[in-house]
């Protein structure tokens, strides 16, 4: 199951009762820094809302 999810930390909070909306708060400050790096590898601009 963990493989599907992308890692075991998800996997753990899921099953400790977190909440979908904690989880997704908890990836905020990963995915931000991510969208950052990649926009240097973009060919074109992301679109309006990402």
């Amino acid at each position: 199951m963990a493989r599907l999810l992308g890692n075991d930390e998800t996997l753990a909070e899921l099953k400790s009762g977190m909440s979908a909306a904690a989880i997704k708060a908890a990836w905020a400050k990963g995915l931000s820094g991510f969208e950052e790096r990649r926009q240097a590898f973009l060919l074109y601009p992301a679109s309006p809302g990402r």
